[in-house]
């Protein structure tokens, strides 16, 4: 408790907020840095920070429908790379990595998959490429998390992932209208906030034929020990047609979801 009072005291002053967490990353990397790969602890909840719903959803896709390819932007420490490993095993999986420590992290815990490739360089070019090099089929499943600090590459990567006729989009750590417990990413840039909500993504999502679902769920049900990990999230369904639709809709997921321009039970 204590804990999080100083860390919301301290996102008052960004700057000084910033310098702290990179100087808390920094010493962080420098310990790792003589720790073995084999010897490095884990997160138990694999995939996704843990959230069980939306692994759970993500699983339900994966017998929905035909996902062709898996792209994940900001790959960390390959956790969530792993769990789209053994849920899509018969596609090509793709995650995308600018910190050189990551990548080769990632690299290194994918090994044993062999559609599993991990990509160095930035996630808008790498999924520019992706899709020029023909890639990823007729529906990718995009998990877009590379929102970092001052620059977000989020609206660049899905003006490339608009070009595509179909695909499915998961952009973490996203505002949830009417549901303050779900954690979101936001910066202050000359005076102003910034967060990552519908207005930040709204030159995409009003350009496009898509259809939306954010999480309902209590934070309890999936953190009991700690409800503030819990992070928002919202998925958009890229120009799905009335029958992919009523697959998702009549099920039980929507006991735990719902679609947007709804309000939140």
């Amino acid at each position: 408790m204590i804990k999080q009072k100083i860390k919301d005291g301290l996102k008052k002053y960004p700057k000084l907020y910033s310098s702290l967490s990179d100087l808390k990353c920094l010493l962080g990397r420098f310990i790792r840095m003589f720790v073995p790969y084999r010897l490095r602890n884990y997160c138990d909840r694999q995939g996704f920070c843990g959230d069980t719903f939306l692994k759970y959803l993500v699983f339900s896709l994966s017998k929905w429908f035909t996902v062709t390819s898996c792209v994940e932007t900001g790959s960390f420490k390959g956790d969530t790379t792993l769990f789209l490993a053994k849920i899509f095993p018969d596609v090509f999986k793709y995650s995308i990595e600018l910190n050189s420590e990551y990548y080769k992290e990632s690299l290194w815990r994918v090994r044993n998959f062999k559609k599993s490739l991990i990509i160095k360089g930035s996630s808008p070019n790498g999924i520019k490429k992706l899709i020029e090099d023909s890639k990823l089929g007729n529906l990718p499943l995009f998990f877009l998390d590379a929102h970092w600090h001052t620059y977000w590459p989020l609206l660049d990567e899905l003006k490339q992932i608009s070009k595509l006729n179909k695909a499915i989009i998961i952009i973490h750590d996203f505002q949830v209208d009417g549901r303050p417990e779900y954690g979101y990413d936001s910066y202050k840039f000359k005076n102003k906030n910034i967060s990552n909500n519908f207005d930040f993504i709204s030159t995409f999502t009003l350009a496009e034929d898509c259809k939306f679902l954010l999480p309902k769920y209590k934070a309890e049900e999936v953190f009991p020990e700690d409800p503030k990990i819990l992070r928002g999230y919202i998925i958009i369904f890229q120009n799905f047609k009335k029958d992919d639709w009523s697959k998702i809709i009549g099920s039980k997921l929507v006991d735990s979801y719902y679609e947007y321009g709804e309000l939140p039970r």
